[in-house]
């Protein structure tokens, strides 16, 4: 939950998308977030870039989540 928050203002989403996040959704060579349009309230694709901040903080979640 603390590393979810300090992610929350670096990439600027709403929270549901945010908690929606997959893991196939990112790109952590290229640090990008790709937010498919079914996730999004226009209905649009949206992409997040990442910064260094927001990269180490992913990886970290990653390696709590027992999905990733």
């Amino acid at each position: 939950m603390k590393l979810a928050l300090q992610l929350s203002p670096l990439v600027f989403v709403r929270p549901g998308e945010l908690r929606h996040m997959e893991w196939e959704e990112v790109n952590f060579e290229n640090a990008l977030w790709s937010i498919p349009p079914e996730k999004m309230k226009m209905r649009e694709p949206h992409l997040v870039p990442l910064s260094r901040q927001s990269i180490k903080i992913l990886e970290e979640l990653k390696k709590t989540d027992r999905h990733g």
